[in-house]
């Protein structure tokens, strides 16, 4: 078995040390005896989408995001079909407000990818701070430092609801965004070293689409990751207490 994963765009995309993201799921196809190619492509190449069955985009400076909304707009319906063929795709931090139909950035409005229903707004304050949030295969913890406050629309589901931070908006306790196999979220950190059951997923979803059957992991040791998910979670609370 083998996966490729993409990650678009790394001399922009890295502002939080995304590149940890690609090691983990690396690792995690490697434990589960997964081959694991790694493809990375600048802005200035063209995309490899064909061969992709992880695609990841990190955050960015607000500098950097309306060029990078400019070079995915001319894949938009490329990336629209992979995400109706069941494509897998993993967006965070500013990268996530790229998924929808709309996001803010110093008072302009730019026009998103519109993969997801949903907008981001700018908020008067910065979200930020250590979050933890309940989801469906478990909770996921990280850190959120973002201005935009992004609403769902209708059909699509909330990553998770938050236990303790801001998530989506400050406002109605979701966080992130799931969407046939299109998942963003604020969270950083990076992400996936801490949450190893989204790791898992994301390998999963991806082994299924290529292979037609999804995979029955069996459980691995995640005693590191259980105890910096931990100190994440107790931190929080403490963070956001009251």
């Amino acid at each position: 078995m083998k996966l490729t994963i993409l990650q678009l765009f790394p001399e922009l995309l890295n502002l939080y040390g995304d590149r940890g993201n690609i090691t983990v799921l690396k690792k995690r196809c490697a434990l589960r005896g997964i081959e694991a190619e790694v493809l990375t492509c600048s802005i200035e190449e063209p995309i490899p989408f064909q061969a992709a069955d992880i695609i990841y985009l990190g955050g960015g400076s607000d500098h950097d995001l309306p060029r990078v909304a400019q070079k995915l707009s001319q894949h938009k319906e490329t990336l629209l079909s992979y995400r109706d063929d069941g494509g897998v795709l993993l967006a965070t931090a500013s990268g996530y407000p790229l998924l929808g139909h709309a996001y803010s950035i110093r008072g302009k409005e730019h026009t998103g990818l519109s993969l997801v229903d949903m907008t981001t707004r700018e908020g008067a304050k910065k979200l930020t701070g250590s979050i933890s949030l309940n989801t469906s295969f478990g909770v996921l913890v990280g850190f959120e430092n973002h201005n935009g406050q992004t609403f769902l629309g209708k059909g699509v589901t909330a990553l998770g609801n938050v236990l303790s931070g801001n998530g989506n908006n400050g406002e109605d306790k979701t966080e992130g965004v799931m969407y046939k196999n299109i998942y963003g979220t604020y969270l950083t950190g990076p992400l996936l070293p801490s949450n190893p059951e989204l790791s898992d997923l994301l390998i999963a979803k991806a082994a299924e689409r290529k292979y037609k059957t999804f995979p029955d992991f069996p459980p691995l040791p995640n005693e590191i990751e259980n105890l910096a998910k931990g100190y994440i979670l107790n931190y929080g609370n403490r963070t956001h207490k009251g």
